[in-house]
């Protein structure tokens, strides 16, 4: 058996791991709940550890805690504007999340349903009109930032423009042993730049509001104790774009690959032997678009027998905790009509993702529109993207 370090360098370097991480989270998961690794990494692989260090108040976000970020750890780099709520922790967080939250509500999402599905509807008959194409650039990607730039208030002509400079520094949050420097530069580049064009967007709409998120969290009315600053406002617009079409976009990818290997269980969808909801719950778990998260011990504490000593650091494999065996039956089988505890991936606690009401109604649209035209469709290439923590694919050509 391989001990902890040895795995970690495999999810860090070898691209078949990568490409399919799940029969090495079953080895971290024989190791133990919560395994220590070089340095005092350590790395939480069931359902309940990760759960635990997600929600327990003994672990935060705050960067500025970590004693000695690990050499692997995801790479993280100063900006010329505060970090988001992501990378803080109360009471910071709350009045960061506090500000955009009711934005974000299962009833505010409903509303928005027209709107994705006809959104959802035009692209997908662009793509079958021209019998098929690369359903991430036509279709999981346009979906989303179509819908988080309605949302925000970015103006239309503007949105894919800005898709490539988030794509780069999304790079230096993937598990890796270190950032190259052209990527590091890249990064950071890329990162000057979205806050150049955010900060000059939220002046205008402090000027201009219209009826938007960003309009909302710039006005005056918002200008009390518990509103953001002009800087604060700008972190937060980036990170909403980003994990706004980022997340969905590799959701749908990796569903429709996932279905593609068992159709057996599509045809139990066609046939309405399962349900949408169902099944995009047990898609999502199947193959999560994002794989792992992190948290900073803040004080000495003791978990499932391991001593955590404050400033440390702590990996959680969501998707590791999503295939766990005391928690899910046969997790590594495709079941839509699965009954179960909820999945790890949008993560818990504090921190679970504000958008997961829209992103499960935007894959619940898709799945609705190959049930529409029947027969699946036929994917005839595709390549994964590079990165470990968002698992999604670079490109999906398909024919319909």
């Amino acid at each position: 058996m391989r001990d902890v370090n040895a795995l970690l360098m495999s999810l860090a370097i070898d691209r078949e791991v990568r490409n399919d991480p799940y029969p090495i989270y079953k080895e971290f998961r024989a190791l133990g709940a919560m395994v220590k690794a070089y340095n005092g990494f350590t790395v939480a692989t069931g359902y309940e550890s990760s759960t635990q260090v997600l929600r327990r108040s003994e672990f935060g976000k705050g960067l500025d805690r970590i004693a000695e970020m690990p050499e692997n750890a995801p790479y993280f780099r100063e900006r010329s504007v505060p970090p988001s709520m992501l990378f803080q922790d109360p009471p910071e967080h709350s009045r960061l999340r506090r500000s955009v939250s009711h934005f974000f509500t299962p009833r505010s999402m409903e509303k928005m349903r027209n709107s994705v599905t006809d959104i959802a509807n035009s692209l997908f008959s662009d793509l079958k009109e021209s019998k098929g194409g690369d359903l991430v650039a036509r279709f999981a990607l346009p979906l989303p930032v179509w819908m988080i730039g309605d949302i925000l208030g970015v103006p239309k002509n503007d949105r894919f423009a800005l898709q490539p400079y988030v794509s780069k520094v999304a790079k230096t949050l993937d598990f890796n042993l270190g950032q190259d420097e052209l990527t590091i530069k890249e990064a950071e580049e890329a990162s000057e730049y979205l806050i150049a064009y955010f900060r000059e967007l939220l002046t205008e709409k402090v000027k201009t509001p219209g009826e938007d998120l960003l309009s909302e969290i710039v006005s005056a009315e918002r200008d009390d104790e518990g509103g953001l600053t002009l800087d604060e406002a700008c972190s937060m617009a980036i990170l909403l774009f980003a994990a706004g079409f980022e997340t969905t976009g590799n959701l749908i990818g990796n569903a429709t690959y996932a279905l593609s290997n068992n159709m057996e269980q599509y045809k139990a969808l066609v046939g309405a032997e399962v349900d949408i909801k169902s099944a995009v719950d047990e898609l999502i778990r199947y193959d999560s678009p994002v794989q792992l998260d992190g948290r900073v011990v803040l004080e000495d504490v003791t978990l499932f027998g391991v001593e955590l000593s404050a400033g440390s650091f702590v990996v959680t494999l969501l998707g590791s905790a999503n295939h766990d065996e005391t928690i899910f039956s046969e997790p590594e089988s495709l079941d839509l009509g699965r009954v179960a505890q909820p999945s790890m991936s949008f993560g818990q606690g504090i921190h679970f993702c504000l958008g997961s009401y829209l992103a499960k109604m935007e894959l619940g649209v898709f799945l609705e529109l190959l049930i529409g035209q029947g027969d699946f469709l036929s994917i005839e290439s595709m390549r994964r993207k590079e990165s470990l923590t968002l698992r999604g694919f670079e490109e999906m050509v398909v024919q319909l």
